[in-house]
């Protein structure tokens, strides 16, 4: 018994299987590309990777904060989320320098080294928050 099929309204044989991200161009095809680390089933091991290796690359430079967040921007599926990643992941870099202060015995003088204090908590929130949003608003 064969069933009914309706004729198709395109003109495209159905033999002739071409990728959909063929046409796709620029910006387009990169969302293609990431969507599955954006939205996917792997979106949040990919946030954790990026904090990890953000976090480990801050610990020995500070160009890991825009590492860092650069690479939570990259995986974010929105530029709003993008922004509130890059400030999360530099408030975490900020903790985890505090408790490694706090481990020295130095936590209670770090407030009182002025434009340091300053310099260090505005590199640590602003840096990740202006990577994740420049490489999300571009990528």
């Amino acid at each position: 018994m064969s069933v009914a099929t309706a004729p198709d309204d395109t003109d495209s044989d159905p033999t002739d299987a071409t990728d959909d991200t063929d046409h796709l161009a620029g910006r387009a095809r990169i969302d293609a590309a990431l969507a599955p680390v954006r939205r996917g089933r792997y979106a949040e091991p990919a946030l954790l990777v990026a904090v990890l290796v953000g976090v480990a690359v801050s610990a020995v430079h500070w160009g890991g904060l825009i590492l860092g967040g650069a690479l939570v921007g990259l995986v974010s599926h929105s530029l709003r989320r993008a922004v509130v990643n890059g400030f999360s992941f530099g408030l975490f870099v900020l903790v985890c320098f505090a408790g490694w202060l706090a481990w020295q015995g130095a936590l209670l003088t770090w407030p009182t080294t002025g434009q340091l204090f300053v310099l260090t908590v505005a590199s640590a929130l602003g840096l990740p928050i202006l990577a994740a949003g420049a490489v999300r608003g571009l990528l």
